[in-house]
């Protein structure tokens, strides 16, 4: 019998923003993606693509674009991705009639640590408590209203904002693995 080299996985930590759409029933608001942003594990590099829905082909364009990083990967990671991101991205794709992206093993630092009282796991929360070295961006309502307008400067603090989330996601994975605290499924 011979032997193979095994190659290490290669994760992609992604995140995404979001505005409130259209209306539903009930009152429901269906989201709308407005940022994306990855970057893989072993990697110093992030990506992202902020969307503006009066040009459809520029957002198919992006979106295939991202779909590029998301076919390299084995698994993908963020922080409540599967209850919350990946939805939203499917109906970006459906939106735009592109096919959904591969459904690929997710690690959840949301979901896939154990629930806790008393205890906040959100991302911010957890970064905080636990001395993380990279800062949410926080942006005021304004900021969000002029970033979904398309004025440059705030669309380009929710693209610092989306790429913060996706460092702080990957440090928290690396916490919650050294803690002993995720729980793959």
């Amino acid at each position: 019998m011979k032997w193979r080299p095994v190659r290490a996985l290669t994760g992609l930590a992604y995140d995404i923003e979001n505005k409130p759409g259209t209306y539903g029933p009930g009152d429901y608001t269906h989201p709308k993606v407005t940022a994306i942003g990855c970057r893989f594990l072993d990697g110093k590099q992030g990506w992202a693509w902020c969307f503006r829905r009066d040009d459809v082909e520029k957002c198919r364009a992006q979106a295939e674009e991202f779909r590029g990083f998301w076919d390299k990967a084995d698994f993908v990671l963020g922080h409540n991705i599967r209850r919350h991101d990946q939805k939203i991205l499917d109906g970006l794709y459906t939106s735009l009639d592109l096919p959904l992206l591969d459904r690929k093993r997710q690690v959840d630092t949301y979901l896939d640590m154990p629930k806790m009282q008393g205890l906040s796991r959100s991302l911010e929360n957890l970064a905080e408590r636990w001395a993380c070295p990279v800062k949410k961006l926080h942006l005021s309502e304004y900021d969000w209203e002029r970033a979904y307008d398309g004025i440059p400067e705030a669309v380009e603090l929710m693209r610092q904002r989306v790429l913060s989330d996706v460092d702080i996601s990957i440090w928290l994975y690396e916490e919650l693995l050294s803690r002993g605290l995720l729980r793959w499924k």
